[in-house]
């Protein structure tokens, strides 16, 4: 035979209802904001006179060397002159299993160009003869950039920049 229990509402029952009923308005509402959300859309009406100033960047890749390849990190700073050149560059590397790990400080310059849909490129030609090409978007109205670049020995690396007391 079978006993039926009635069992009287707790507080804790209740508010866990009501808790419940409250999550599930709260993704019908963001659901219904996801839906209706306005596109994004990309930046236009770039240009190089948008990255103008110090910039500070940071990134990481893999680089080739003799046949071996190794992880990279890097950080820098460089200035872009607001017309297409890049002085006064710096940049720290250290390649892991490389060199013990330590850090290579070099300088470059370089020039860049961005097109009027925010893309752009660049070359950087260090101290010592080496050199990188980079492509890279400009972002929040030239406030960042995002990049990723390639050298000679096919090494790839990316990053992001942010410029510096803006």
């Amino acid at each position: 035979m079978l006993h039926s229990i009635q069992r009287r509402p707790s507080w804790g029952g209740l508010a866990a209802g009501l808790l419940l009923l409250a999550g599930l308005a709260s993704g019908a509402h963001l659901v219904h904001r996801a839906v209706n959300a306005p596109p994004v859309q990309a930046q236009s009406g770039c240009s190089a006179g948008l990255l103008s100033g110090d910039y500070g960047y940071s990134g990481s890749g893999g680089a080739v060397q003799e046949g071996k390849a190794f992880e990279n990190s890097h950080v820098g700073r460089l200035r872009f002159d607001g017309a297409g050149a890049i002085a006064d560059g710096k940049e720290a590397n250290t390649y892991l299993g490389l060199n013990d790990g330590q850090a290579a400080i070099l300088a470059f310059t370089g020039t860049y160009s961005v097109d009027s849909a925010c893309r752009g490129t660049a070359t950087l030609n260090y101290e010592g003869g080496t050199s990188v090409n980079m492509t890279f978007v400009v972002v929040g109205g030239g406030s960042d950039f995002l990049y990723l670049s390639r050298d000679a020995a096919n090494s790839v690396y990316q990053g992001s920049g942010t410029a510096i007391n803006r």
